[in-house]
């Protein structure tokens, strides 16, 4: 809006040439606004990955885990069949003195 005449009031030119520039700034706003939101959705999507990913490489890790536990597990009761086994040793050894 460039000139104004003395009563203050524009022409429809002067106001049809504001609202292109308005709306080209809105325009740009806007272009603004889904670049934003388009950097945010890709942050999140490359998050959703690495975490997916985490995820995996854990369950692999987890599928180990299990068939040591498992074994653990065999240990632990040769161990305990040899406690059992010990004892009973050590008390039939007791009773004959």
């Amino acid at each position: 809006m460039s000139e104004n005449n003395d009563s203050g009031r524009v022409t429809t030119r002067q106001f049809y040439d504001a609202l292109v520039d308005q709306t080209k700034e809105m325009g740009k706003m806007e272009l603004r606004i889904v670049d934003r939101i388009n950097v945010g959705i890709t942050a999140q999507q490359e998050f959703q990955q690495s975490v997916e990913a985490r995820l995996a490489a854990g369950s692999e890790r987890f599928k180990h885990f299990d068939s040591d536990i498992k074994d653990l597990k065999k240990w632990d009761r040769g161990i305990g069949i040899i406690s059992v086994i010990g004892s009973i040793i050590a008390s039939a050894i007791g009773m004959d003195k």
